[in-house]
């Protein structure tokens, strides 16, 4: 089981610079981005983790390559950590949603497991699969491993992990380029304080 895991928001996107939804949208890193993906890579090295998992999207497939490269650990492609699909709402910003979509912005906030985005993913169907991914993650490994993902993603599987109630994960502050550490002591989880950097922004050198 393992003990220890980084969960790491991929670089900046364009998207993400303007605060517009990606989501499914398959979308490369800005230049802040790549320059991200270079520094968590040199933050992350000297942890030596045993295992590499990533979204299989571009953006974090991207930003994990660095690190892959100087470990020379194969990254493994988890479908279950794929960002959320936002459907009609991908490439608009919640200003735009909240005038197209007025009925439907209160279920979105509140994470309600019985909304389904218009033409897009359903809640619950995403929270199921991240909780799959994440049972398969930490069960199969062991050590220590990075997870390269989404902030969606991170933040449902520290509300898993850490028995966070939905309004304590929606606070969570997970931007691009962040690393966020939890270790387990073999019965439960913790965010982890004491390691530098941990849950810190990665700003451009």
């Amino acid at each position: 089981m393992i003990a220890r895991l980084f969960l790491t928001r991929h670089g900046e996107t364009e998207a993400n610079a303007v605060q517009r939804l990606a989501g499914s949208s398959d979308i490369p890193l800005s230049k802040l981005g790549e320059r991200q993906a270079e520094v968590m890579a040199n933050i992350l090295a000297p942890e030596k983790p045993d295992h590499i998992y990533s979204s299989p999207m571009f953006r974090a497939m991207r930003t994990v390559r660095p690190l892959a490269s100087i470990l020379e650990i194969d990254v493994v492609e988890a479908e279950g950590l794929r960002e959320i699909d936002f459907g009609a709402w991908e490439g608009m910003n919640f200003d735009e949603i909240k005038q197209e979509y007025p009925n439907d912005i209160a279920s979105w906030i509140a994470h309600d497991p019985a909304f389904t985005f218009p033409g897009g993913e359903n809640i619950g169907a995403f929270f199921e699969r991240v909780d799959r991914a994440c049972h398969k993650i930490i069960n199969d490994g062991n050590g220590v491993s990075v997870v390269t993902t989404h902030g969606g993603v991170i933040r449902r599987i520290m509300r898993r992990l850490l028995d966070l109630t939905r309004d304590g994960a929606a606070g969570l502050h997970v931007p691009p380029g962040s690393i966020t550490t939890l270790e387990c002591d073999g019965s439960s989880w913790s965010l982890c304080e004491a390691l530098p950097r941990s849950g810190s922004y990665v700003k451009a050198l």
